[in-house]
């Protein structure tokens, strides 16, 4: 089956050209691997019901049109996750929202005069701009004696 190309096939080949980039250091390749192939089901099971997703590790998201829709999907994957895989989902980090507003491996969406865009997310810029200045500035102290 061709996948439709969509916004989350960005996000995507992102992950494919920087694959090590964005593996997640809490996690081991070993449990990596392992969501891989345990979630493979998943995978064509969302092929088959024609949902535009992206999945990385356990990490998945899956993009509908409206909230009503993100509801009935979220509640009828998660009954497949639980009952047919035999895993839990986290309720609490499970939602159905605007992917503006989520974050999926550090990145969200963005719509600005009619193109969807893909952007760091606020709360990873953040981060990313207190490391630097901490560098930077330590950088500083040490030159500077």
């Amino acid at each position: 089956m061709e996948r439709r190309r969509t916004p989350s096939h960005r996000i995507r080949n992102l992950v494919r050209s920087h694959d090590s980039a964005f593996h997640p250091k809490h996690l081991s390749y070993k449990w990596f691997l392992l969501a891989n192939i345990m979630l493979d089901d998943l995978d064509k099971e969302l092929d088959n019901r024609e949902h535009k997703f992206c999945r990385y590790a356990d990490d998945c998201n899956i993009y509908v049109k409206s909230r009503k829709a993100g509801e009935r999907v979220m509640e009828s994957i998660s009954k497949f996750i639980e009952k047919k895989l035999k895993l839990k989902v986290n309720k609490n980090k499970s939602a159905v929202d605007m992917p503006c507003k989520r974050k999926f491996l550090s990145f969200s969406f963005y719509y600005k005069k009619g193109k969807i865009g893909i952007r760091a997310h606020e709360k990873s810029n953040t981060k990313w701009y207190i490391r630097a200045t901490q560098k930077y500035n330590k950088h500083r102290r040490t030159n500077s004696k």
